[in-house]
């Protein structure tokens, strides 16, 4: 994000347009963006489908067990 916003704000401070500077900052920002979407997909397809296979395994029930009540 912070560099999305260096490259926006180099670009709206620029009279003329975009300059080299810019197009290097945008595509800075496009590269950190794709390599974040690849390691959370990676998660996702990986680390996440164990987790999820074992937490769908476990029998849960919203009860507990109760105790009789007596009077001595």
């Amino acid at each position: 994000m912070q560099r999305l916003g260096s490259a926006g704000w180099y670009s709206g401070s620029r009279p003329n347009g975009m300059t080299k500077t810019e197009t290097l900052l945008m595509k800075h920002a496009k590269d950190a963006l794709a390599d974040a979407l690849m390691q959370t997909n990676s998660f996702f397809e990986k680390e996440w489908l164990v987790y999820k296979t074992q937490l769908e395994k476990i029998q849960l029930s919203p009860f507990k067990d109760l105790n009789k009540f007596k009077v001595d």
